[in-house]
């Protein structure tokens, strides 16, 4: 359905928008394992309470989230379901050390 393929769309693009991998998503939305990649790859479809509260993990209300796939359905820009692959892994920050003059 083209719907959901554009739900898995925005919901990836959101994703690494926000440089979060898939676990960190899980662990912010307090989702199962896996489900961040099965909603994303399409495997799973994504219900509404779990579309909430990912949409709370990354700030932004519900309708902003389906603002984006209109507009994309309004433009006939309805890209395929992105290919399952994994985030860039992201090194920790430095922490910073006083300048030394």
């Amino acid at each position: 359905d083209t719907l959901d393929a554009l739900i898995a769309v925005e919901l990836r693009r959101r994703r690494c928008a926000a440089h979060l991998s898939p676990t960190d998503l899980e662990r912010l939305a307090d989702l199962e394992p896996g489900q961040v990649s099965d909603y994303e790859s399409g495997r799973a479809e994504l219900e509404a309470a779990t579309l909430w509260r990912l949409c709370d993990a990354f700030g932004t209300d519900v309708t902003v989230f389906f603002d984006a796939i209109r507009h994309r359905l309004a433009h006939r820009d309805v890209p395929p379901i992105p290919a399952a692959s994994p985030p860039p892994i992201r090194q920790p920050a430095k922490a910073l050390s006083p300048a030394s003059d």
